[in-house]
Parts: structure tokens; sequence; C-alpha cells
């Protein structure tokens, strides 16, 4: 036996993307298809051990139940364009003989190595300098911090890229700005193309723009919506 799970009465190829990613648990195939009044229905095939809330079992017969997609929500962990991103507008700072040196930021922060701050994971002094070796384990640690907070936060099924762009923006203005954001709102009401547009709200630091963080936003949106950037320009390639 195996358990058909479908959605019907999406209004767009978009909108049937969008809700077939929450179909896709362990790589089990899922189908978009136009039917006849131009409306689109999304269809997922799961084996009969697989617990899906509410599913209703039948013989691999297309088309005889309808239930709402899955509830339960893969964890990410960051990828390699977040991981890239992040570490272009953090830069491994300020290096001098013997490695790198802790740093006030431009709105005084006390910094060191790959944006690194007091707030999380191992405190550190001013002067202090660490080797690279030091400066890459506590990047490390600081990613797994926010990726378990966008992981949290976020309640709906995000694509990688997606993913990516919150990471280095909860990274950047903290996880407790990211849950009380609208972009979180809007995000979590699978208001995508919304969210994406509220990345270039958060261009201030101590109410001053920044060109940093508007170059910043600008690129989180970007690769939010998959739009190629490669040299972090802020502009689409």
């Amino acid at each position: 036996m195996s358990q058909i799970v479908e959605i019907r009465g999406l209004s767009s190829p978009a909108e049937a993307e969008q809700r077939a990613e929450d179909f896709r648990i362990d790589d089990v195939p899922v189908e978009i298809a136009q039917v006849d009044d131009g409306s689109f229905t999304v269809r997922a095939t799961y084996p009969d051990d697989v617990h899906i809330p509410g599913a209703l079992f039948s013989h691999s017969t297309p088309g005889e139940k309808q239930h709402p997609p899955p509830s339960n929500k893969k964890q990410k962990e960051l990828g390699l364009k977040g991981e890239v991103l992040v570490k272009t507008f953090e830069s491994c700072q300020e290096a001098v003989p013997g490695g790198f040196r802790a740093y006030h930021d431009p709105v005084g922060v006390l910094t060191i190595g790959w944006g690194h701050t007091n707030d999380n994971g191992r405190k550190f002094g001013s002067g202090e300098i660490w080797k690279k070796e030091e400066c890459d384990d506590e990047f490390a640690k600081d990613m797994a911090i926010f990726v378990d907070e966008v992981n949290n936060l976020v309640t709906v099924s995000v694509n990688q890229d997606q993913f990516d762009a919150l990471v280095s923006f909860a990274f950047n203005v903290g996880a407790e700005n990211l849950k009380t954001s609208t972009l979180l709102k809007k995000l979590n009401a699978r208001d995508f193309a919304g969210a994406a547009q509220e990345f270039h709200r958060w261009n201030k630091a101590k109410g001053r723009v920044l060109p940093g963080l508007v170059r910043r936003r600008a690129c989180e949106a970007l690769l939010f919506l998959s739009i190629p950037d490669t040299n972090f320009d802020g502009v689409p390639d």
C-alpha cells in the first residue's frame, strides 16, 4: 500500500511549486499537474511506513484522495552560497602579525574574525588576537547557532537559497529582530515575494543608513529569490 497526498485548486505554477516543496520528504516522488479548469494539483506518493498526519491509504490510485500537505518541515543546514555571502560581508579582520585582532565595527561593536561578537559563543577582549583557525572555528559555531534559530523561527518549507539568505540576515541583525520582523511574518504566511521586499528595510545601524548594509540586504534579497549575483554588488548578473 501507499499513501496518496494531494492538494488541488492552486492558481499558478509558482504557488504549485511552493506547495510541492512542502511534500518533498526523503525524495518521495512529487507531481505537479494542470487540470482542465486551469488550476494546478500537487500530488505525492509516500511509502506506507511513513507517517503522514491525516493521510489516508490507497493502492496507488491517483486522484482518489485529497489531503493537506504534510506538516513536518525538514531541518536545514547552511549551504555554500550562504557561507560565501556571510564571509564576503564580514571578512576576517583585523589582520595583524600572528593572526587577527579584535576591532570595533562601524557602529562601535567589538568584533573579531568573521563578524564574531560577544553576543554569542566565545568571549574576547579589546586588542585580543586570534589565529585564523580560531576565527574559522568560531565562525562555524556562530553559524550553527543561527541555523538553529532560523530553523526554529521559520514554520514553512523554504528552499536552500531562501534559508541561506535568512541565516545571513539573522546573523547580521540578530535572531530577535528576525523573530519580530514583518519579513518573518510574511514568510510564514507564504508571502514569499513580500518577504523578499522586507530585506531592504534593514539598512540602518543606530539610525544611519550604511552603504554596506544597503548592499548586503540587496544581496540577501537576490539570494532569497535565487537571482544570481556572483560578485555581491547587489545587482542581478
